[in-house]
């Protein structure tokens, strides 16, 4: 029979002592012990006992096999957890929205957004998030320089908060939270007009009164210039997200007016 315990003395100095079940039993390390680590007070044992209840093999559990055993408990009950929260979110949201916003955080954060093609370098892949940390550090010229990578900032905030907008319905009881789900499109189409206004501002600037010089290298720079993947699956994902919103918006409406007419009828 095997049973699980802990020595509380080690057989180094005399008989040793363990505790299995609430039950201490003396032992002595030959001929029971059967690990090649020496035991040690605290130690975790596997113990064997005979058909006369008497110790006749010990063996020390490895501590990682304890620690599994541990985290067992712990991960089930985090699975669970974690499956009731998504089976509450994806009750209330439904799929759709849920894989819409998987995908536009892609695009944003995974996905290339634009690619620009420099002379000697070849071809610069950036994302949108990665966009957005060149906005914040308010030097478009650092675009061109691979080795640069400034953070967000506020506008990453910003960019949260548009992810978010389609589910602001989901806290905000007030009609016009609905309208949360055009904020991804827009974001998207401020953030192309800012950086298009930035590179026009930075070639006057570095151009001056050159305007046949200006507007010849403003048309280079926009030709060296592509959208990505990132871009495209932005903008088609935030379609659907402003759809939705802008029906959901126009049906609480209906419904709001029809409430109000009813009211009116019956006072009448």
């Amino acid at each position: 029979m095997l049973k699980k315990g802990r020595i509380l003395r080690d057989p180094l100095t005399g008989p040793g002592l363990l505790i299995v079940e609430g039950q201490q039993y003396p032992f002595l390390q030959e001929g029971v012990w059967r690990s090649d680590v020496p035991a040690k007070p605290g130690m975790a044992v596997q113990v064997e006992f005979d058909g006369e209840n008497n110790i006749c093999g010990i063996t020390a559990i490895p501590e990682r096999q304890i620690a599994a055993e541990l985290a067992d408990p712990a991960t089930n009950i985090l699975r669970e957890r974690s499956t009731a929260l998504l089976a509450a979110i994806v009750g209330r949201c439904g799929w759709p929205p849920l894989i819409a916003e998987v995908l536009l955080i892609s695009a944003w954060c995974l996905l290339t957004a634009i690619a620009v093609q420099l002379p000697f370098a070849g071809k610069l892949q950036l994302t949108f998030w990665q966009l957005l940390g060149y906005l914040n550090s308010s030097g478009t010229v650092q675009v061109l320089d691979p080795g640069t990578n400034p953070g967000a900032g506020l506008y990453g905030l910003f960019a949260i908060a548009a992810m978010l907008g389609p589910f602001f319905q989901y806290v905000w009881r007030d009609k016009r939270a609905a309208l949360g789900g055009i904020l991804p499109l827009t974001f998207t189409f401020l953030v192309v007009l800012m950086l298009r206004n930035n590179v026009h501002s930075l070639l006057r600037t570095q151009m001056g009164s050159f305007s046949s010089i200006h507007q010849g290298t403003e048309n280079t720079v926009m030709n060296a210039v592509s959208f990505g993947w990132g871009t495209y699956l932005a903008v088609f994902v935030g379609l659907y997200f402003a759809a939705l919103s802008l029906t959901e918006f126009l049906q609480m409406r209906a419904v709001g007016r029809g409430g109000v007419e009813d009211t009116r009828r019956a006072t009448a």
